[in-house]
């Protein structure tokens, strides 16, 4: 059984890896994004990064930082992800979703330096524009985020364990807000 200290030593760490997550997510992803041709407006962090920054504590570190896009530009940034520097990580998750033609609406890719990066195209979720689902921060520079309803719209549609426990922290979340905003 671990002591109070190493427990205390994990948790440290774990936070520090989450906010190097956070800060790729706000300051390197941007920057990838321009180079793979898709506009500010055209995309949106979402996943456990997301849930971070609503300040909502998954209890565990993000491995990944997942990017939401446009359908239409979905299989464009696909193209461009192969002929790039980046490399592609090969999905084998069971979990990942199809179109209606069997093309896979996830590719994963990486930096040298840096975290794995999803790039989703969830077309059963896209019910309203990229700015209805996502949050502008007040800068021209940091990416969209996306809104607590659409995390948690994206994990009832995966629906994995990892979803179903986050789900619970999330929806918490968003009736504590709702509750607020009622009064």
């Amino acid at each position: 059984m671990a002591t109070s200290q190493e427990i205390q030593c994990t948790n440290i760490i774990n936070t520090i890896e989450a906010m190097k997550m956070v800060s790729f997510a706000m300051n390197d992803v941007p920057k990838i994004m321009v180079n793979l041709g898709v506009h500010r407006m055209n995309y949106f962090i979402g996943g456990s990064i997301a849930a971070m920054l609503h300040g909502i504590n998954l209890s565990r570190t993000p491995h990944d930082i997942d990017i939401i896009v446009r359908a239409e530009d979905f299989d464009r940034i696909k193209r461009e992800l192969e002929d790039s520097f980046y490399y592609k990580v090969l999905p084998i998750d069971p979990y990942d979703k199809y179109d209606d033609k069997g093309n896979i609406l996830h590719v994963a890719f990486k930096t040298a330096e840096g975290p794995q990066l999803d790039i989703l195209c969830n077309k059963p979720l896209e019910v309203g524009t990229m700015r209805d689902r996502s949050i502008k921060l007040s800068t021209n520079t940091l990416p969209r985020i996306a809104s607590l309803q659409e995390l948690v719209k994206a994990k009832k549609y995966f629906n994995r364990a990892k979803d179903k426990e986050d789900l619970v922290l999330l929806q918490k979340a968003l009736n504590k807000i709702e509750k607020h905003l009622t009064i």
